[in-house]
């Protein structure tokens, strides 16, 4: 039972690095002025990748609630490093994210895009993925044995870290979008730019499912011999004990 459920972790895992990295790189790209209906389907698009984001995330929760039934020193490590990391920008993107993706659905535009564009939208996103990468590392890599304060606030700093960064960042990108708006790229670099992404995407997925399968994979055969010289006395392998010396 704790094999199927350490498995399913581990795919839970490995989606939401999937999931909130399509995402992040999707919301990160820079505002272009399109057709109404091209401007709805990727608004759309990008709405069913944060939602299908959710849904995984509530995944990784249940599989790690299952595994603390089993015993709570299975699931320590996901509870106090995992699950923060990547619920916290998943709220995040829930007040910050979906209200500016449905009101870009809505309304198509480029300024309804550029709102969208905007850090309190997009670093969520980007967080969130990093918080996927932290918990799949947890769950194929490193299993952090209590007390978990030092790693625990370490990793949680790190992340810290790397929202502000993002959102310093981001910032400069917003209000550079809303000053001077690109032209949109020629047709062939968009497929260029498509068929860079879908392979990117392609590859990490697979890597990231062959790993999640070769670490949670039993051995084929398992030595069944007993310690050095733990059966030397009954198996010819060691010295006989000596002899004690007869009296004369």
């Amino acid at each position: 039972m704790f094999e199927m459920l350490l498995n399913a972790d581990m795919q839970a895992a490995a989606l939401n690095v999937l999931i909130w990295t399509t995402a992040a790189l999707c919301a990160g790209r820079w505002p272009v002025e399109r057709s109404r209906r091209r401007g709805r389907a990727r608004a759309v698009t990008l709405l069913a990748l944060v939602g299908i984001g959710m849904l995984v995330v509530l995944m990784r929760i249940t599989t790690v609630t299952l595994m603390g039934r089993e015993s709570w020193l299975f699931a320590v490590d996901r509870v106090a490093v995992a699950l923060p990391a990547l619920a916290v920008p998943a709220a995040a993107a829930l007040v910050g994210t979906l209200p500016r993706l449905v009101a870009w659905v809505r309304r198509p535009s480029l300024e309804t895009r550029i709102a969208a564009f905007a850090p309190t939208a997009v670093v969520p996103l980007q967080t969130a993925a990093l918080g996927a990468l932290v918990g799949l590392w947890t769950a194929l890599f490193t299993v952090l044995a209590p007390p978990l304060l030092g790693p625990a606030l370490l990793i949680h700093s790190a992340v810290v870290l790397f929202a502000a960064l993002a959102w310093f960042c981001q910032t400069r990108r917003w209000l550079a979008a809303r000053s001077r708006p690109r032209r949109r790229a020629s047709r062939p670099v968009r497929a260029l730019r498509a068929v860079a992404a879908v392979t990117a995407v392609a590859v990490a997925g697979t890597a990231t499912v062959n790993l999640a399968a070769a670490s949670s994979k039993l051995p084929d055969s398992m030595s069944m011999a007993p310690a050095d010289g733990a059966a030397g006395g009954h198996h010819g392998g060691g010295s006989p004990p000596p002899r004690a010396a007869r009296p004369p």
